[in-house]
């Protein structure tokens, strides 16, 4: 990362290149995302996971699956994951 990018514009970059990251890979070899106990999530790695669905749609079908472990009876599940597994859902 670039040393002159602070607060949101280092955030937004970090995010960026997890995607990209995450996007490579998964287009060389597919890939299986294992994300265990989703429902103590922290906000930036929801925004990640959000931005790779949203931008990345084709992949999601073809290329790269995810595997969310969360307990919607904690208190830690919220409407965020709801509509992320709305998204995330296959036709």
């Amino acid at each position: 990362m670039p040393r002159h990018l602070h607060g949101d514009q280092l955030r937004i970059g970090i995010q960026e290149a997890i995607v990209a990251l995450l996007t490579v890979t998964a287009r060389a070899n597919p890939l299986l995302l294992l994300l265990e106990d989703w429902h103590w999530v922290d906000d930036a790695s929801q925004a990640v996971l959000e931005q790779l669905i949203k931008e990345e749609e084709g992949l999601l079908r073809r290329h790269l699956g995810i595997a969310l472990s969360l307990d919607r009876l904690s208190s830690g599940f919220n409407n965020r994951h709801r509509r992320l597994m709305e998204r995330g859902a296959p036709d």
